[in-house]
């Protein structure tokens, strides 16, 4: 899994948690990031970390998600 980028859509407030988890974890790096209930401070820490072509959609719907990934 190393290397592999992952998009993640979350519906509660850990996209800190998953994304941290993603990478620490398994080496994978995350791309592109939405969470229905995510809190400022995730966001915050997510963008941070982030790579300068990570987009984070914050209470993104399937669709917009989806559309993010061209």
């Amino acid at each position: 899994m190393t290397g592999k980028k992952v998009c993640i859509w979350t519906g509660g407030p850990r996209l800190w948690h998953w994304t941290k988890a993603l990478e620490d974890d398994l080496g994978m790096k995350w791309w592109r990031c939405s969470s229905k209930f995510g809190h400022q401070e995730d966001f915050e820490k997510v963008i941070a970390r982030g790579e300068e072509d990570c987009v984070s959609i914050d209470d993104g719907n399937e669709l917009e998600f989806l559309r993010c990934w061209r």
